[in-house]
């Protein structure tokens, strides 16, 4: 019997569907800052001081539902890592 490695490409859903991953399984520090800003100018702040927390913390909570939703799935698992460059 050959052991089946598990792949980077899809991500099964409750009824065993696969589905293909998109960009939004990639959330880049850069991408977050950038929808923040956006929503800023826009005026969704209403004027007060952008912060860490609630601000920068809803839009990954925001971002986590998303891909969720349009992908479909019961559960999403999140990996949180990097690495800090000199």
């Amino acid at each position: 019997m050959t052991e089946r490695k598990p792949t980077l490409t899809s991500a099964t859903t409750s009824d065993s569907r696969t589905a293909k991953l998109s960009r939004l399984n990639n959330l880049t520090s850069g991408q977050v800052y950038a929808r923040i800003i956006e929503k800023e100018r826009r005026g969704d702040y209403l004027g007060k001081t952008v912060q860490v927390i609630p601000h920068v913390t809803n839009e990954i909570k925001d971002r986590i539902r998303e891909v969720g939703k349009k992908s479909g799935a019961d559960v999403v698992i999140i990996e949180i890592g990097g690495t800090i460059g000199i």
